[in-house]
Order: C-alpha cells, then sequence, then structure tokens
C-alpha cells in the first residue's frame, strides 16, 4: 500500500471528535420521581420473581433505592 492510501484509510477511520463528551441536560438520578419509579418496579420484580409478599418486596426496594438515592445526593 502506498502512503497516500494508508492516509486516506486513517482520515476514515480517525475519530469524529476528540471533544470530551458533554454531559446529558437532564440526570434522571437526580429525580427523586425516577428513584421511586425505579423502586416500584424492583418491588415488582421481588414480588413476582422471587415470591416476597407485597410488603416484603416493598420494604426491599424501597429500603435499598432510598439509600442509594441518599448517598448519592447528600
Amino acid at each position: 500500500m502506498t502512503p497516500d492510501k494508508w492516509d486516506r484509510l486513517r482520515r476514515v477511520f480517525a475519530p469524529v471528535s476528540t471533544a470530551p463528551a458533554q454531559p446529558p441536560l437532564y440526570d434522571p438520578r437526580q429525580d427523586p420521581e425516577v428513584a421511586r419509579d425505579m423502586a416500584e418496579e424492583r418491588a415488582a420484580i421481588l414480588e413476582f420473581d422471587a415470591g416476597f409478599s407485597r410488603e416484603e418486596a416493598e420494604r426491599r426496594a424501597f429500603g435499598g433505592s432510598y439509600v442509594k438515592w441518599y448517598i448519592t445526593h447528600s
């Protein structure tokens, strides 16, 4: 291969941008409503897949999600 062809290949496979990625405008992890929705989903999974009672599943799901959210945002 000639050097000219190598240069063309390098340009084709070169990264599109070397600028750092911009953070998202909206971070769902900082929204308490999203945290609640995630906990409700987790409770449903624990209830139906793991066989826990509804009360036990909610206790486990909401207890864990609250602690994670509090640690992340405190």
